[in-house]
């Protein structure tokens, strides 16, 4: 091999490893916007266990679709008061409209919303939704970054 052709390769790795490091700290950085950013507009944030899964019809709710009311037990609250062992939360059965489908038996890092957009549920304190549309996966997915960014927002919000 030519020298030249040595020192275009050495060139080449050089690029390739400084665009590697820049996509890293670009995705670090895009996962900590992200999370902070679903941090700021959810009102619970919680680490549980699928436990119960109901549809229920769509009498007086302002969507025609049904929805499903997900029965999760709390494993660990990140953001909100938790007091129940249990928590419902509402999502639509509909993909298109941010539905999601939770598996019995796993758990979740789920973020959730207080939302006037259906009627009060039998005993359901307060009516949560979630979806697809929000950064809810299952706790084997979750990044260890993203816990560590989700723990320093609520100890920021305790303190103050």
């Amino acid at each position: 091999m030519t020298k030249k052709y040595m020192l275009f390769l050495i060139f080449k790795m050089i690029l390739i490893t400084q665009s590697n490091a820049y996509s890293y700290i670009n995705l670090q950085t895009d996962l900590v916007g992200s999370v902070e950013r679903e941090f700021s507009t959810s009102d619970f944030i919680f680490t549980g266990t699928l436990v119960e899964k109901r549809t229920t019809t769509n009498k007086g709710f302002r969507s025609p679709s049904s929805i499903l009311i997900y029965t999760f037990r709390v494993l660990e609250n990140i953001k909100g008061k938790i007091e129940a062992q249990d928590i419902k939360i509402i999502s639509r059965i509909n993909q298109n409209s941010c539905g999601d489908s939770f598996r019995i038996g796993e758990s979740y890092l789920m973020y959730s919303k207080v939302s006037n957009d259906f009627p009060k549920i039998p005993n359901v304190e307060i009516n949560l939704i979630s979806g697809s549309c929000n950064r809810n996966q299952t706790l084997q997915s979750v990044k260890k970054e993203e816990m560590v960014q989700l723990h320093k927002l609520s100890k920021g919000l305790k303190k103050s």
